[in-house]
């Protein structure tokens, strides 16, 4: 299974690229718990606390877009180490105000500055796969291990932050948070591959990437992607709580992302002769086909297992979107790209959310995999209509299409 992966190894710098890549991101998987479980603790209030929580949220997809023109403007370095030395101290500011008894409203805003200052590392590392791989085949391999990192961080990212809390104090795992962010993202952002990448030409990048019709197309798909994944993030743990037990929620989401680890790895470790845009199309399906029997989980034993099969696409088609995206974007806007891309799948993810929300007051449990499905299944079916229009192009192009 690894023989795919190994021609990586060979590529100069990229264990260190991959690793502080991790580090980078790991706030994404530890921050919203460890301040929603700081505040808690401070204020003893759980409104105070969500709405910091989702302050953080909003703040992050609001500036992600910005994050991405000012790469391509500026370029990497000069973007992720002040974004980095930022969080960094909204964080640990955010822990004094916490430990002082701030108003509620100063702790709403040191945590969205917190999520406004995300140094952009994902995007970032994506836009260097393509650079620093030799041919196609190296390069989705590398997007394939780029998602099972992001697996990886939304894994072990609350585990770590559960470890402290219960070890130490929440305070200090906000305080790991940034600390790892801070250096991760100063390893990434140091390296040697990332400091060949010089500022782009400036202006007109936003419009080249909304102008480019794939691009749109795939932008749709995000959405959808997250919309599938929002219900489906909500749909567990109802359908744990209607069994009966809380603590199942844990281990259904838990679950469902470890099959999706090993759905990365699997794929990415196989040569796939078609192309990538019926690639896509098939993943897509295929993940509305794994999510529909949770729909009929007839007790907890039954809904483990469903939930670790209903994962299995998830990395895969991650892999495979980036790896279009990157077909696609201007050379000049690749972080623009990236970061709409991220944007439409964080919105799809916050409407999957309410809607499941919605279709389990009124439909029942079983009603938000029966929707996930649905969502896939009109992904998929965008993604065939699109046809020729997502025929990857040569690497590196300097213009994308627009029609």
């Amino acid at each position: 299974m690894i023989g795919r992966y190994r021609p990586l190894v060979a590529v100069p710098g990229f264990p260190r690229l991959l690793l502080s890549a991790v580090a980078g991101r790991m706030p994404l998987g530890m921050a919203s718990l460890s301040i929603l479980l700081t505040l808690r603790a401070s204020t003893h209030s759980f409104a105070t606390a969500g709405i910091a929580v989702g302050g953080f949220a909003v703040a992050q997809a609001t500036m992600s877009p910005l994050a991405g023109g000012m790469i391509d403007r500026f370029g990497m370095r000069r973007v992720l180490l002040p974004c980095a030395a930022v969080q960094a101290t909204a964080l640990t500011v955010l822990v004094a105000a916490s430990d002082a008894h701030a108003s509620s409203a100063v702790l709403v805003v040191l945590a969205a500055a917190s999520g406004a200052s995300m140094p952009p590392v994902s995007a970032c590392s994506r836009m260097l796969w393509p650079r620093v791989t030799p041919d196609r085949a190296t390069r989705d391999a590398a997007y394939a291990l780029d998602s099972i990192a992001q697996e990886i961080v939304w894994t072990t990212g609350p585990l770590v932050v559960g470890a402290i809390a219960g070890l130490a104090s929440p305070r200090l795992a906000v305080l790991t948070a940034a600390a790892v962010s801070l250096v991760g993202t100063t390893l990434f952002a140091t390296a040697p591959a990332t400091r060949r990448v010089h500022r782009g030409r400036g202006g007109g990048a936003l419009r080249a990437v909304l102008q480019c019709r794939p691009l749109q197309i795939l932008f749709m798909v995000d959405l959808l992607l997250g919309l599938q994944l929002g219900v489906v993030e909500v749909g567990l743990p109802a359908l744990a709580i209607h069994e009966g037990s809380h603590g199942a929620a844990g281990i259904l989401l838990s679950l469902w992302s470890i099959g999706s680890l090993v759905g990365g790895l699997l794929y990415g470790a196989r040569h796939w002769g078609s192309s990538s845009e019926r690639q896509l199309a098939m993943l897509l399906l295929g993940s509305a086909a794994v999510t529909v029997p949770l729909a009929i989980a007839w007790d907890l034993p039954s809904a483990f297992v469903l939930a670790a099969i209903a994962g299995v696409c998830g990395a895969p088609l991650f892999s495979r979107l980036y790896s279009l995206v990157g077909d696609h974007a201007p050379e000049s806007a690749t972080g623009t790209a990236f970061s709409w891309n991220t944007a439409a799948l964080v919105a799809g993810i916050a409407g999957g959310s309410a809607l499941a929300g919605i279709s389990v007051s009124d439909l029942g449990v079983r009603a938000p995999f029966l929707l996930s499905a649905g969502f896939g299944a009109v992904a998929a079916a965008m993604t065939v209509a699109a046809g020729a229009r997502l025929s990857v192009r040569p690497i590196c192009a300097p213009q994308c299409p627009a029609t």
